[in-house]
């Protein structure tokens, strides 16, 4: 489902993962509405995955402009994910076949203390570049990840 403005509030009023709060804090984002809103307005694409609930993720792709051959993914998430695996890891494959479709690639930078979300895009077949790191604005360290449409 599209997501917008109250999809955005709905995930912040349930709260986000404890590793997705970090993430968003050791780029320089204080506020996760500001932080959601603005990944939400900036993407092509942006998604709401609902359970029972309510909001269980909000995923988006932005190109960061009209010429680039990639396109940047993003996911964030509440802790209600995990009650809903087999069906979310199932929907993501499906997702990630139709965004590779439409961008050929996709990419971004995950938080290195992260692991479970490194495992999870690792099964979903991305590369994940532990060999370096980049740094954030706020200093820490974060591993490139990518895929491809040929490797669908």
């Amino acid at each position: 489902m599209p997501a917008g403005e109250l999809a955005v509030g709905d995930m912040c009023r349930r709260g986000l993962r404890a590793c997705d709060v970090r993430e968003l804090q050791r780029i320089g984002c204080a506020d996760p509405y500001l932080a959601l809103l603005g990944s939400v307005e900036a993407s092509e694409i942006a998604m709401a995955a609902y359970t029972p609930r309510g909001v269980a993720c909000l995923l988006g792709v932005a190109r960061p402009s009209l010429l680039a051959p990639t396109a940047i993914i993003w996911l964030l998430a509440h802790d209600d994910i995990g009650r809903y695996a087999v069906r979310f890891l199932k929907e993501c494959q499906r997702v990630l076949a139709l965004l590779l479709a439409h961008y050929g690639r996709l990419e971004n930078c995950i938080d290195v203390d992260n692991v479970k979300t490194i495992a999870w895009l690792e099964w979903l077949g991305f590369t994940v570049d532990r060999t370096r790191t980049v740094q954030s604005p706020m200093g820490f360290p974060f591993y490139r990840f990518w895929k491809e449409a040929d490797n669908v």
